[in-house]
Parts: C-alpha cells; structure tokens; sequence
C-alpha cells in the first residue's frame, strides 16, 4: 500500500501496516473517493492510532495503556 500512496505519504497520509491515517488542516474533499466511508471516522478532534492519542496539539501517551505501570 506504501507503494500505492506514495506520492501521499506523511503529505496527508500515513501508512502503517493494515492502518491508515487520513489527516488535514481543512475540510477533506477527497474522502469521497473513499469506498466504505461507514468504517471510517471522519472530523475527529483526537483519535487513537497505534496505541497513541493523536490531536491537533501533538502526540501523547495512551494513559489506559500504561495504567497498571503507574499504580
């Protein structure tokens, strides 16, 4: 798939895997291309990708995840 969307790669895009990640500064025209838009999220202010919290302000740590070490 990395080979398909190259030419999109970390411009709007990011490829890891079976996961992928469709992200903008606007509104994105280019979603109705998209097959199956049921299965994906659209206009998200945060969203978990890859065990992460990814928004607008940066990357942070999935707390859930690391729960147990803390306690």
């Amino acid at each position: 798939i990395n080979y398909i969307l190259r030419e999109y790669l970390d411009v709007f895009i990011i490829v890891y895997f079976n996961n992928m990640l469709i992200y903008t500064n606007g509104m994105l025209k280019e979603y109705i291309n998209l097959r199956n838009t049921k299965k994906y999220m659209f206009y998200k202010i945060e969203i978990k990708f890859l065990e992460y919290l990814v928004s607008r302000d940066g990357i942070a740590v999935n707390l859930d995840k690391i729960k147990d070490i803390l306690s």
